[in-house]
């Protein structure tokens, strides 16, 4: 045993030496050489010249100055007298980063001395009305050309609250130093995009743009491009929110036709639609969607369905289901709920009934003609014809922006909450069938589904 093991090592030693004999002979180098080049870079941000809003009591911009070892014009100086109640000055600015480095808001100090008064009104923020915020992104210029963030620089006199009590107490001129001073640093992984003004403005602030139907440039925008909001939604109604959905501006215009009797209101005003699907429900509960009766078939249409009740928080009338403490209604934010108007619904009917629904709602589905437009107004396989309800609204805004037609229908895809392209409900009933309803397909193609079938919900409501 001993000799076996003593002629094991002898074999092993004599293979040592043969590789470490062959490495002698046979060798490779292997190097590593790198160059490493620091390129400059260039800070710079700065204020651009700014505007002074027509109407101001002055029409001196501020002067661009720079204090002791700060890069130039870093610095506004502005000095004017507010006299008589409705007195503003109001200008503009961009802040511009020509440099290198992305930058973000690093500070944000605002003051005022001494106290304003109650009549003397004072804000600066980004010129859409957004408040300006720590870590907001500047980002560096692209290519050559710089990018640049408004700022808006508001005092006025409230003339809503001065009163001649107020302006006869007064015992002399009071001088009021006003310093803003806002920080810019490196951007770090910290650094957000700056809202837009839909996603963060109020409801009140929303609907007060809409000035009586003449919208704001800020709400033409935001339903121009898309823009959206989160809201908040608790879908279980247990007290606390558990979904977010989000809305887009749907349709901004008025028609003359919108206040003819018998013509659908649903896509006239001010109009906000969910974005995204933010649930799945059945049309109605039994078999085909009776809507009435106990049977197989859709007469009463959206009016009679129990997603009306569903989503206006109402009671199901055919089954006594009771949604008043539960529904998509009350799943909303209080302070969006009180902004909510009633709105005149028209629907189509199928060859059970006979003319259509007309309906009052806060929460409703969008019909056919609201998304598509029918290009062809005679073809007997179109939605003018199949919806009796077309000619009685009209194709929102948003979608008559994008394009969407029968033929052109990628612009009525919607996502569900998981990301996914998913079927949507509509409300309009399909004429010539007796079980179905419309639906938006998640190609974007208008189509038609039993009522009894599990689709995705995407109401629309009305704040003006």
């Amino acid at each position: 045993m001993r000799k076996r093991k003593n002629n094991k090592y002898l074999l092993l030693l004599i293979l040592l030496l043969g590789i470490t004999l062959g490495y002698a002979l046979i060798s490779t180098t292997l190097k590593i050489n790198g160059t490493a080049n620091v390129l400059k870079q260039t800070w710079n941000v700065y204020w651009d010249t700014p505007v002074v809003t027509e109407g101001s009591v002055s029409t001196t911009a501020p002067t661009r100055t720079n204090d002791e070892g700060d890069p130039a014009n870093t610095k506004l100086v502005w000095t004017v007298d507010l006299a008589l109640p409705g007195d503003y000055y109001e200008f503009t600015v961009d802040a511009v980063n020509e440099g290198t480095i992305d930058a973000m808001i690093t500070g944000i100090n605002n003051t005022v001395t001494p106290t304003l008064p109650e009549y003397i009104k004072y804000d600066v923020t980004y010129a859409d009305g957004v408040a300006i915020d720590e870590n907001h992104l500047l980002p560096k210029q692209t290519g050559a050309t710089p990018t640049t963030e408004k700022y808006k620089v508001r005092v006025y006199y409230d003339e809503t609250v001065a009163t001649a009590e107020t302006i006869n107490n007064m015992t002399g001129n009071t001088q009021y130093t006003f310093t803003f001073n806002v920080t810019y640093g490196q951007a770090t992984s910290e650094a957000i995009e700056k809202p837009s003004w839909f996603a963060s403005a109020s409801w009140d602030d929303i609907k007060s743009n809409y000035n009586n139907g003449n919208p704001t440039q800020l709400l033409q925008d935001a339903m121009n491009n898309g823009t959206t909001r989160e809201v908040e939604l608790d879908l279980d109604n247990d007290g606390e929110a558990e979904t977010t959905g989000h809305l887009r501006i749907a349709n901004l215009s008025t028609p003359s036709e919108c206040s003819i009797e018998g013509f659908s209101q649903t896509a006239c005003g001010l109009v906000l639609e969910f974005a995204d699907i933010i649930t799945t429900r059945k049309m109605n509960p039994y078999v085909s969607g009776d809507t009435t009766t106990n049977g197989t078939n859709n007469k009463g249409g959206w009016e009679y369905s129990e997603m009306r009740a569903y989503l206006n928080s109402t009671t199901y009338a055919y089954e006594n289901t009771d949604y008043s403490t539960s529904g998509i209604y009350n799943a909303l934010p209080s302070e969006l709920r009180d902004k909510i108007i009633d709105t005149r619904v028209v629907s189509g009917y199928n060859a059970n009934d006979t003319t259509n629904f007309t309906t009052t709602d806060k929460l409703y589905l969008l019909s056919p003609h609201e998304v598509w437009d029918d290009a062809d107004e005679n073809a007997l396989d179109g939605i003018n014809y199949y919806d009796k309800s077309y000619s009685n609204t009209r194709q929102l805004d948003y979608y008559k922006a994008k394009g969407v037609t029968t033929s052109n229908y990628s612009g009525a895809i919607k996502k569900n909450l998981s990301g996914a392209n998913d079927d949507w409900w509509l409300r309009s009933v399909f004429y010539y069938s007796t079980d179905s309803f419309y639906d938006a397909l998640n190609n974007g193609i208008c189509g038609d589904d039993y009522s009894d079938n599990y689709m995705g919900v995407s109401p629309a409501f009305r704040l003006a």
